[in-house]
């Protein structure tokens, strides 16, 4: 994925913004971290919304919180980008970099 904002890695193409579970799974097959990043899809529901107790473990496990990547958002959508919601799975994992 690229970045359309000066932060790089966070913002989710607007190509891809009406993807579903079947086409972000299809996404990261090129990626290097496929596996853990379709692992993360998978978690998350039809809609690609993760539980909010599984956004913040993710998070965690890279040593960020949700008010972390809630600021990021909420900064990035005043500079005129369009977020996915904050629990999209797919949006999360971009915002780390995968």
């Amino acid at each position: 994925m690229t970045a359309t904002l000066t932060a790089p890695g966070w913002i989710i193409p607007a190509e891809q913004s009406n993807y579903d579970r079947a086409d972000w799974i299809d996404a990261y097959q090129d990626c290097a971290a496929d596996t853990y990043a379709s692992s993360v899809i998978w978690a998350s529901d039809d809609d690609c919304l993760l539980a909010m107790a599984d956004l913040h473990r993710l998070l965690q496990q890279h040593g960020f919180t949700v008010a972390d990547l809630q600021a990021d958002l909420a900064a990035g959508q005043l500079q005129g980008a369009t977020a996915l919601p904050l629990s999209h799975a797919a949006q999360a994992l971009a915002w780390l970099g995968y």
